[in-house]
């Protein structure tokens, strides 16, 4: 069996690095048995023929290009080829990365606040902008983004994420605000919760909203009612809880000073801590592709953390 799973894998492999055409001249299946089709040079693995294994060294992030924003990059979004960018009092910048090794700017929109979180649903950008509220912005034209709607929060709009026809906004002390934006240009209040602390972040899945609620850790809201939603579960996260995402049934919260907190949300209503990670400095965004988790922490940059076993990061 350990035979044939490494050979589906090998094979996997080898087919990637050749032609379509030339595959079925180039292509076969190794046993590890032998050592006769080993390729070091064109594989990045550890061929193991005496155990039976292939081995892929672990992935390591290299810069492929940069962009220097005007202000402070504090939230990403990326659609097809452009990077939309919250860049605190710059607003919203348009970022073209069909060239990654040469990313080049070619919209913006003065968000009127300072701009720190953003998402891209459809033709729309939704930003968070801190004393100007939750901005919506057309972007069907990614190089003049224009103003579709807007809705004034109570109090400083940190995150947003999109799900649905509803907005759902972290708001500091007033908390979760959701937003009705079925039609972008005249968003409505569709529902609110005053959560114990202070809203800096907020992912969505399901009918589940998880807040990094700040000093209160992490907070499980039910808004499978988003006119009520209803708090089902907390846990209370050893740092201050900035930034979170959430994948499958695992939280991932970036937690200040205390680095990342891996959170298991298998059973909502009470939410157990997994695992932690504790970075240089202090992790206020994180985001997950695969087995890595990317986080923002201050001034030590972007931190690539594996979490293929998430109760050992």
């Amino acid at each position: 069996m350990k035979s044939r799973t490494f050979s589906t894998i090998l094979t996997a492999v080898l087919l990637a690095l050749v032609p379509a055409a030339a595959q079925a001249q180039q292509s076969h299946t190794e046993n590890f048995t032998t050592s006769v089709y080993e390729d070091t040079l064109n594989t990045t693995a550890d061929w193991n023929t005496t155990d039976g294994e292939l081995k892929l060294f672990p992935f390591v992030p290299t810069l492929a290009g940069s962009y220097s924003t005007p202000d402070r990059a504090l939230g990403v979004a990326v659609a097809g080829d452009h990077a939309y960018v919250a860049d605190r009092t710059s607003g919203l910048l348009v970022i073209d990365i069909e060239d990654p090794d040469n990313p080049t700017l070619v919209g913006s929109y003065d968000t009127g606040g300072s701009a720190r979180g953003v998402t891209v649903s459809g033709d729309f950008a939704f930003v968070a902008a801190q004393t100007s509220g939750l901005r919506i912005l057309d972007i069907s034209d990614p190089t003049n983004p224009t103003l579709a709607g807007t809705y004034d929060t109570p109090d400083w709009a940190e995150g947003v994420v999109v799900a649905g026809n509803y907005a759902y906004v972290a708001d500091r002390t007033s908390g979760l605000q959701v937003i009705d934006i079925s039609d972008p240009t005249t968003p409505t209040l569709a529902g609110t919760y005053d959560t114990p602390g202070e809203a800096h972040g907020v992912a969505v899945s399901g009918n589940l909203a998880f807040v990094a609620d700040l000093a209160s850790g992490l907070l499980v809201l039910d808004i499978s009612t988003p006119a009520s939603p209803d708090s089902i579960g907390t846990y209370d996260t050893s740092g201050n809880a900035n930034g979170i995402t959430v994948s499958g049934n695992l939280a991932f919260v970036a937690d200040g000073l205390s680095g990342l907190q891996v959170i298991d949300i298998s059973t909502p209503t009470s939410p157990t801590l997994a695992g932690t990670y504790d970075t240089p400095v202090a992790a206020y965004d994180v985001a997950i592709s695969g087995d890595l988790a990317f986080v923002a922490d201050d001034a030590s940059g972007l931190q690539a953390i594996d979490i293929s076993d998430p109760t050992s990061p």
